[in-house]
């Protein structure tokens, strides 16, 4: 019952699910343990957007200083 409910939580189109669907983990350890890359990748992704996101609002000092003269 658990593995359905999290099944069911899961995005329908993520990589993940995909992976669960094709191998039923046994324990909820063993779904930790294969869902750890995934989470790191989507960190990464959501860190790398943010950063991206800072630098374009908020140009660098040389930048700005050579704007105003």
């Amino acid at each position: 019952m658990k593995h359905y409910l999290l099944e069911r939580g899961l995005r329908p189109s993520s990589d993940f699910a995909k992976a669960v669907g094709i191998e039923k983990q046994q324990t909820l350890y063993e779904l930790l343990a294969k869902a750890q890359p995934y989470i790191q990748y989507e960190e990464r992704e959501v860190a790398d957007v943010i950063r991206h996101s800072r630098a374009e609002d908020n140009p660098s000092r040389r930048e700005s200083s050579s704007i105003n003269g």
